[in-house]
């Protein structure tokens, strides 16, 4: 069993996909990951027990995918503050 929340894996994507965005990486190569475990038949986040509390891959993405919208628009802020609340907002 993990220490870690399925929230607490959300938070460290955004996070994650904001220092890459810092940095000056390309956020939708990074997500492109993401599209390809989705793509991956056999879902190992669904059937690994220590994967449990992690969101699926295309729950990740379609979140990432907000989030870099919000970056892109400079409403970073938005994100860290209210991150909990972004899927009942309209975004950027």
């Amino acid at each position: 069993m993990s220490v870690f929340s399925r929230e607490d894996e959300e938070e460290a994507d955004i996070y994650g996909l904001w220092f890459a965005h810092q940095a000056g990486y390309n956020m939708e190569r990074g997500m492109a990951v993401w599209e390809r475990l989705a793509a991956v038949k056999h879902d190992i986040f669904e059937t690994t027990e220590f994967l449990d509390n992690h969101p699926a891959p295309l729950e990740r993405l379609a979140r990432l995918k907000r989030v870099a919208g919000y970056f892109r628009a400079g409403r970073a802020a938005e994100v860290f503050l209210q991150a909990r609340d972004l899927d009942r907002r309209p975004g950027p």
